[in-house]
């Protein structure tokens, strides 16, 4: 795996979403990236710029205050615990930072994609 720093930097020149801040998108992936060596994932940099612009999606909605319509509990079911405990560990410092409750669709659709890279 590259280095965090010119890994991150390939990915924010591919994200396409438009942040106003670039800070909080970097935090995401630093966390990432952390969550990606622990587990071995093989993460191509297609898969990376695609949870770059999942996060920058995602930064944008909790800034607006917006949120996405519950996924209901069965959906957890079909993905293991190593990836939606991944997944609430990246997102609960972002989530802090904006004193709000992590919310389970959130951590369900970033779930999706280390379960995904977790089958791979």
């Amino acid at each position: 795996m590259q280095s965090a720093d010119s890994l991150i930097q390939d990915i924010m020149a591919g994200v396409k979403v438009p942040v106003q801040d670039p800070v909080p998108l970097r935090c995401l992936l630093e966390q990432t990236y952390k969550v990606a060596e622990e587990l071995k994932l093989n993460l191509t940099l297609s898969r990376w710029i695609a949870l770059g612009n999942h996060y920058a999606a995602m930064i944008n909605r909790l800034q607006a205050g917006d949120k996405l319509p519950p996924v209901e509990e069965e959906a957890f079911n079909e993905i293991s615990g190593a990836a939606e405990e991944a997944s609430a560990f990246v997102l609960r410092s972002y989530h802090e930072q904006l004193k709000l409750n992590i919310d389970r669709t959130e951590i369900f659709l970033l779930a999706v994609h280390f379960e995904a890279a977790l089958q791979w």
